[in-house]
């Protein structure tokens, strides 16, 4: 099935793909230290796609999950 960038049901964490929840320690919303590496990494390569506000959740799936103060 070809991934569909509206979906989290097709779209998955690839080479090109990177989701982080970026919720912070106080639930409120923050850029995880770990964005600046992937960050780094795919403007080295041929580019991608982070998605903030998307949590990992432990059955491999994923859910929105926003970002409440994106300040």
């Amino acid at each position: 099935m070809e991934p569909d960038f509206f979906d989290l049901d097709t779209l998955q964490e690839d080479y090109d793909v990177e989701f982080k929840a970026g919720e912070g320690k106080d639930g409120m919303g923050k850029l995880p230290r770990s964005l600046w590496e992937t960050y780094s990494a795919m403007a080295n390569t041929e580019g991608g796609l982070i998605f903030l506000g998307v949590k990992e959740l432990k059955n491999g799936l994923y859910e929105f999950v926003g970002v409440k103060d994106f300040k």
